[in-house]
């Protein structure tokens, strides 16, 4: 029955009881083909993203420009000069049912203008050359649950040299500048080969940086609060293909059932598409503010540092302190109707001054969602509902504690919002912004892509970066 009104009504307390009744029996190690049929009804993703080629392609473009001092000594004659290396970095998918695969490639040439001196008895040869190389260097990197992996770069390089002059003792001179040339096919594959290990081994040193800062932030900032939390994903897939990279995961711990179906069709021609059902941010909600205490400042911090104001009824009043005790299952949920959004807050004590009321509390609002040119307007239907589930007549007490906090969370729930496009933050910050291009709810689910809103110019992909090569 209940199985049936969650289907009829996807409602957050329907599936919090369902994933609590699965737990309990399985634990208690009963009705294995009632936990056994919840977990496969409700055990589909309730996260999906999928990221194009060509917008990872086109926003990790990095050009490289970089000049360094040659001193080698190749078939005896010591070289030195300079070299000049000009290129592009991109990062591309490949196809990978696996794991998601990326390929970071350098495509590029280097430049060279030198001197080359070897002693011939009591003379010095001097051989003045330029040369010229075409390189490719390729690192495969790896999308891991612990952040990225990558594998050593194998670079390919061919280089051919002009020698511009050859200064030998004129009796040596026929012969030497026989030898010379003789030996340069030899000079040139030895050339080729030395830039090739050492353009290696500079992409190997620029992203070992970037690879363990980027599994740092994963363990401390991602994998470990949730794990503490019990909030880590139960499963974790990723996959690309040559046109996309593609994220999905169920996010639940045993107590919590994941999406009862499977994901709408994401955009494929989006830059970025995803998909999330409420279930996935129930979850998440869950584990993290469940039976936690959270007091008017925290409230205020948060509104501020998500919206950059603070409204006049979040302000903090030092003679009306208040505070809120959230209940450890449903604290915070959402639920997504066709175009409509609500959401809904409970809790089990709510303090304010020096009084203390140990009573469930609901606290909602219903919003309806409009697309707009730029994003979605979002309008709320009605009042913010403040509710004590079981009780149908209010005393003077609990009366006033619905008015107080119907006053607060207007202020938290405006009764419009509208969303524009996302902007890159940090060093990202130039990239075009993205503009909405989908925003619908339905059965559950919310279905989002974005667009580039335009090309990116010349100017705008170029940042610099230096390649040791010497």
């Amino acid at each position: 029955a209940l199985d049936a009104e969650a289907q009829s009504a996807p409602t957050a307390s329907n599936y919090s009881l369902m994933g609590r009744i699965a737990d309990r029996l399985e634990n208690a190690h009963q009705a294995p083909g009632v936990v056994e049929f919840l977990r496969a009804r409700y055990g589909s993703p309730n996260i999906v993203a999928r990221v194009s080629a060509d917008f990872i392609e086109s926003n990790s473009e990095r050009a490289v420009d970089d000049t360094r001092p040659v001193s080698e000594v190749i078939l005896g004659t010591q070289q030195r000069g300079t070299a000049r290396t000009v290129g592009t970095i991109t990062v591309r998918p490949t196809a990978n049912a696996q794991r998601a695969e990326l390929i970071a490639t350098l495509r590029g040439t280097s430049t060279g203008a030198n001197v080359g001196t070897r002693s011939l008895g009591r003379n010095t040869l001097v051989i003045n050359s330029t040369s010229d190389s075409t390189l490719e260097a390729r690192k495969r990197l790896f999308l891991t649950p612990s952040g990225i992996e990558s594998c050593p770069t194998t670079t390919e390089a061919c280089t051919r040299s002009t020698i511009l002059s050859i200064c030998a003792p004129r009796l040596l001179s026929r012969l030497v500048t026989k030898q010379v040339y003789k030996s340069k096919p030899e000079a040139e594959a030895i050339a080729a080969s030395r830039l090739e290990r050492r353009t290696s081994d500079s992409f190997d040193e620029q992203f070992a940086d970037a690879v363990a800062e980027n599994r740092a932030s994963m363990q401390d900032e991602v994998r470990s609060p949730l794990q503490r939390l019990d909030a880590a994903p139960r499963q974790w897939r990723s996959w690309t293909t040559n046109q996309a990279m593609m994220l999905e995961a169920l996010q639940a711990n045993g107590e919590q059932l994941g999406a009862p179906s499977a994901h709408p069709e994401l955009d494929a021609t989006a830059d970025i598409a995803m998909a999330l059902h409420q279930t996935g941010i129930n979850n998440l909600a869950e584990a993290v503010f469940g039976g936690k205490r959270v007091t008017d400042r925290q409230v205020a911090e948060w509104v501020e540092v998500g919206s950059g104001d603070l409204p006049r009824e979040l302000r903090i009043a030092q003679d009306n302190r208040w505070a809120i005790v959230f209940a450890p299952y449903q604290p915070i949920t959402v639920e997504f109707g066709d175009g409509t959004l609500t959401a809904r807050l409970r809790g089990t004590s709510f303090e304010r001054a020096e009084e203390t009321l140990n009573e469930l509390i609901e606290i909602s609002a219903t919003y309806a969602v409009v697309r707009t040119e730029q994003g979605v307007r979002l309008t709320r239907q009605g009042d913010v509902e403040v509710t004590f589930p079981g009780r149908e007549q209010l005393n003077i007490e609990r009366r006033g504690i619905r008015t107080f906090m119907q006053e607060k969370f207007q202020a938290l729930f405006p009764e419009e919002r509208e969303t524009e496009g996302i902007r890159f933050p940090g060093r990202f910050a130039d990239r075009a912004p993205l503009k909405l291009a989908q925003f619908e709810l339905q059965g559950g689910w919310l279905s989002l892509s974005w667009q580039q809103t335009e090309p990116l110019a010349a100017d705008e992909t170029e940042g610099e970066v230096a390649l040791s090569t010497n």
